[in-house]
Parts: structure tokens; C-alpha cells; sequence
């Protein structure tokens, strides 16, 4: 029984090392101090999602991030229930969901899975003490939902550019058909 629990407390404390030495690699966690990454690696959560998963959905509310360990992910901007954008591909190291931890405003877009992909997800109670004893950090958080955000307006802009070029080749292609004249007296 010792000897189980020695090995039990050894391999915790292994897993422990290993996500702090994941989350170091993230960029967004760079200015944190190591006993914060601690704090934070001891209580996230594994999320495991197979090829094609559905790992957050735009419009929903979450209160949480997801740290890709291994896989990738990408990331949907759903027109309608038809159509869909892709805006990016997620990779090892990459961070999203921080939205949903920040601010608690639903998602801004859907993430699937690519491959299987493993995460580690952060809850907003898990990160709330570090936010409070370091509110500057929430800057860093801000930019790069501000990053986030030009992105997906951008992508937004292209559509209603793209929806308004399709719509002049269907009224041309009607005049054309029907043999009307064109808006220019042609």
C-alpha cells in the first residue's frame, strides 16, 4: 500500500512537471510565474476529441480555454447552417476559448477538431486568483482577443464583399437571359 501510493504520488507529481512544461511553451502564459503555471497545471482538466469533434460552437456560452497539448484543430466561422469559413488551423501550443474565460461572451466561432487532439482545459475559477493577484494580465489577454476579432471581422467584410459580387453576376446573368437592358442604358 505504501509502495502504491509512493508510485501514485510519483507519477502525479511527473504528470504535474510535464503540463508545466507544456504550458511554458504557450505564449500567452509567458509572463506568468512559474507558481502560477503550477497553480494552473494542477488543476486543469484533460480533454481528449477525436477527428472531426466539435470542441466549442460558435454562439455558445463557456467559461473556459482550451491549451492544444497534441493534434490540431480548426477554426469555423459559421455563416448560417449551411455555409461555413475557415479562418485557421489550430497547432501544439496554440490557446482558444479565451474569450469564454475573459469575458464570458458567447463563442465567436466553431472549433473541430482536425485530428484526434488532446487539450487541457481552464476554467475561469482555476485562472480568477492569478487574474486577481495580477490584473495586468489582462492586457496580454485583450490583445489577443482583439487579434482574434480583427480576424473574424475581416473574414466577415470578405463575405459581405464576395455576397455582394454574387449578387451583381446573378443580376447580370438575368438581364443577360431575359435580354434586359443594363443598369447603364447598355
Amino acid at each position: 500500500t505504501t509502495e502504491s501510493e509512493e508510485r501514485n504520488a510519483s507519477l502525479r507529481d511527473k504528470e504535474i512537471e510535464n503540463r508545466v512544461k507544456i504550458l511554458r511553451t504557450v505564449k500567452l502564459f509567458s509572463s506568468l510565474q512559474i507558481s502560477e503555471i503550477k497553480q494552473i497545471a494542477m488543476a486543469l482538466h484533460v480533454a481528449i476529441f477525436t477527428k472531426s469533434d466539435v470542441m466549442t460552437k460558435q454562439g455558445d456560452v463557456a467559461h473556459w480555454l482550451y491549451v492544444i497539448v497534441s493534434g490540431e484543430a480548426d477554426v469555423w466561422y459559421e455563416v448560417n447552417s449551411n455555409e461555413r469559413n475557415h479562418l485557421a488551423t489550430f497547432h501544439a501550443g496554440d490557446v482558444f476559448g479565451e474569450m469564454g474565460l475573459m469575458t464570458g461572451e458567447p463563442r465567436l466561432a466553431t472549433v473541430t477538431a482536425r485530428i484526434d487532439t488532446e487539450c487541457y482545459r481552464i476554467d475561469k475559477n482555476t485562472f480568477e486568483s492569478i487574474m486577481i493577484a495580477r490584473p495586468e494580465l489582462a492586457n496580454e489577454f485583450a490583445h489577443l482577443i482583439d487579434e482574434r476579432q480583427a480576424a473574424l471581422k475581416s473574414v466577415k467584410l470578405e463575405e459581405s464583399a464576395q455576397g455582394q459580387n454574387r449578387q451583381a453576376t446573378i443580376l447580370t446573368n438575368i438581364r443577360r437571359f431575359f435580354h434586359l437592358p443594363r443598369k447603364d442604358g447598355g
